[in-house]
């Protein structure tokens, strides 16, 4: 079975593994096939960051809605081929397979706060953009996962 990640073609760089390997990526979405597991949980954990964030900032152009056009310079980055020998990137698979366990946690827990605080018969859930603004200003500056992610990230993209 593939195993993939997705992220955005627009806006701040932002990741997912795609466990339905039926799933259809629309065209805002751009997908990396992945060898294994580990490979996917690296890339995502250095997608996800802050640090890769900054790093393709300066690269990308600003619309009237932000950032765009991320799937153009992403790549440019110096981001290394998933290599397990390789104790950097070991660290980051390792880190980004907790990350994903810890925002799994963080959502479900805000997802079941919303339901219980909602109304009767109320149509209010938990939209994507709650969630990534939950794990992007609530865990990820609190997270002493993520904190060790952005060093390993920072560590990788100037070892490059």
């Amino acid at each position: 079975r593939p195993i993939r990640i997705a992220y955005a073609a627009s806006g701040r760089p932002t990741a997912a593994l795609i466990e339905d390997d039926e799933a259809i990526l629309d065209t805002t979405l751009y997908q990396v096939l992945c060898v294994d597991a580990d490979e996917a949980h690296y890339l995502l954990a250095i997608i996800n960051s802050i640090t890769l964030e900054n790093a393709v900032e300066p690269f990308q152009p600003r619309g009237q809605f932000g950032a765009r056009h991320l799937q153009k310079h992403l790549w440019k980055l110096p981001i290394p081929e998933f290599d397990r020998s390789n104790p950097i990137h070991d660290e980051l698979s390792t880190l980004g397979k907790r990350a994903a366990s810890e925002a799994t946690e963080v959502i479900c827990d805000l997802a079941a706060s919303e339901a219980r605080d909602a109304a009767p018969y109320s149509p209010r859930r938990l939209t994507a953009d709650r969630a990534r603004a939950a794990l992007r200003h609530d865990w990820q500056p609190a997270s002493p996962t993520a904190q060790a992610i952005e060093r390993s990230v920072s560590r990788l993209l100037t070892s490059a």
